[in-house]
């Protein structure tokens, strides 16, 4: 085929698909978003299925991946023959579900549709659910109470990293009282918890233990210790794990009770939905591509507390945009519940390079609006502890604005960066009096040798409180060449200037100390003495 003809036909294709729809791009994009159907199963459950169901229906279409339908069952005792269910057009199925067995052509179609591929997430108690159902059990991998024993397969737990089977007799289905605990992911490197951090905080919850099934095609990915103290066994006990059946994917989370407290606690727990989503596109595609979010309740010290819980107010992550148009009005002496929920915002971004990232491009946005001085001030307070390069343009010019000079110093003063140094020194030159003095002043709080030749030009200036704050800003920064600049200086000035050369000069002297440079302190030190001064020295 000549070159002439496939241009031909490349045209014809074109022109086609701009009256029929068509577009290159279909033929590779993976489904659009909201294309894949799920479906929560409830309406019987020995749990609030009323309150538990319009969360997790939720917190699936929040992913953008699921378009959720609930088929709800009749009461218990109902007729169930026909509560009949479409479970092959499903790409999910969640089982919100403990109540009257289904009708056998229900039970056929669901094992069907499990063996043909389909994805389940078992959710809480579900697990609950049809003690007597061979292929059930097998699909959910573990379950308890209703009259569950030895019978129903062995206890399965965790112990020096390995899973245990114990087929001693006993009751299958416990938890001890309601409380926050640690979990432990078991398995990094699994779609669903690849990125997380290994250990996190979960809200207040049940601790499903002595769980006993078939566990076949079972693989852990977390666990949860059963302290005796919260009345638990004392074991590492399941918490998240996969199952496969026949070709279908099932992610099981005995997490998220909902019952007595609305909203639930352990549903508004971070730590659950993230799962609970990532298991469910798992379940569904065998793969996850969500994001992880900046404030995954991760645990990086020895020890965790319920402090470490994270949770999602409606469910959702909160918007650092929202918090800060509330934060924008703030004044001194109001009410600072706002400035909480800014500094609980930030501080729970903190482990998340990226969302600390864009937490710190959102908060140097705000400080070039119309915010109240304090409002700024309160933001300038989080760019301290976490501000880099990004913030310095905006921070620099606020650092001339008489009105907000002192609060951008305030931020600068910890930022690490030559581009900080260089901002503090530019504006030096660019400003006079108090913001000057102040900014001499900075420059001395970040003890960077590059600043020596500017603050020591400034031991010779007119302005004498210029001098005084030039003087102390070189015995703040106590490098050796401060230390020469100083000393220099010392025979040449009088007064308020000479002693306060000296007291920074003791300054630098402290610093040789600690660096145990001892030759280089008794020299500074000697030099002090030998000077007799008009005004005493005012040493901190």
């Amino acid at each position: 085929m000549n070159t002439q003809k496939i241009k031909k036909m490349m045209l014809f294709v074109f022109i086609l698909g701009l009256f029929s729809g068509f577009s290159f791009s279909s033929l590779t994009e993976p489904p659009t978003a909201r294309s894949m159907k799920a479906l929560i199963v409830t309406g019987q459950n020995n749990h609030d299925w009323k309150t538990s169901t319009p969360i997790l229906k939720q917190i699936l279409e929040d992913t953008g991946l699921f378009k959720v339908e609930v088929a709800t069952s009749p009461s218990p005792g109902g007729n169930m023959d026909d509560f009949n269910l479409d479970f092959a057009s499903c790409k999910l199925v969640v089982l919100n579900y403990s109540g009257d067995n289904w009708s056998a052509s229900t039970q056929k179609a669901f094992v069907d549709y499990v063996s043909s591929g389909g994805g389940v997430v078992v959710y809480h108690s579900a697990d609950n659910s049809f003690t007597q159902w061979k292929e059930y059990n097998e699909i959910i991998g573990l379950g308890g109470w209703e009259n569950r024993n030895e019978k129903a397969g062995p206890y399965i737990y965790w112990k020096d990293g390995k899973i245990i089977r114990d087929t001693s007799p006993g009751i299958g289905g416990y938890h001890g009282y309601q409380h926050d605990f640690l979990i432990i992911n078991r398995d990094t490197s699994h779609a669903i918890t690849r990125g997380l951090p290994q250990k996190w905080m979960h809200a207040r919850d049940e601790l499903y233990s002595l769980m006993r099934g078939p566990g076949k095609n079972m693989h852990i990915l977390a666990t949860a210790y059963s302290s005796p103290l919260q009345n638990g066994t004392g074991r590492d006990e399941p918490i998240l794990f996969t199952v496969s059946y026949g070709k279908g994917r099932i992610f099981h989370t005995v997490l998220g009770h909902a019952g007595g407290e609305i909203p639930p606690p352990p549903m508004e727990c971070v730590g659950f939905i993230v799962t609970f989503q990532r298991g469910a596109e798992w379940a569904a595609t065998g793969k996850v591509t969500q994001k992880i979010p900046g404030d995954f309740p991760g645990v990086y010290k020895d020890t965790a507390t319920p402090d470490d819980v994270r949770r999602w107010k409606d469910f959702r992550p909160p918007s650092l945009k929202d918090i800060l148009q509330k934060v924008s009005t703030y004044d001194y002496g109001e009410d600072e519940k706002v400035l909480s929920q800014l500094r609980d915002y930030v501080r729970a971004h903190r482990h998340s390079p990226e969302s600390i990232r864009q937490c710190e491009e959102q908060l140097a946005e705000f400080l070039d609006s119309d915010a109240t001085l304090a409002a700024k001030m309160a933001v300038c307070r989080h760019l301290r502890e976490i501000g880099t390069s990004v913030s310095v343009p905006v921070l620099e010019k606020m650092l001339l604005n008489q009105e907000t000079s002192d609060i951008a110093r305030y931020a600068l003063e910890k930022i690490p960066g030559i581009s900080v140094d260089r901002a503090l020194i530019q504006g030096i030159d660019r400003s006079e009096g108090q913001v000057r003095i102040g900014i001499i002043s900075s420059l001395g709080q970040r003890e960077n040798s590059e600043a020596v030749p500017v603050l020591e030009k400034f031991l010779y200036d007119s302005d004498v409180s210029a001098t005084v704050s030039a003087a102390e800003a070189l015995g703040n920064t106590a490098t050796p060449e401060a230390s020469a600049a100083l000393t220099k200086a010392l025979d040449k000035t009088s007064g308020e200037l000479q002693s306060q050369i000296a007291s920074s000069l003791l300054k630098c002297a402290e610093h040789s100390l600690a660096r145990r440079d001892w030759k280089t302190a008794i020299k500074l030190c000697d030099k002090v003495l030998s000077v007799k001064l008009s005004t005493p020295i005012h040493q901190a």
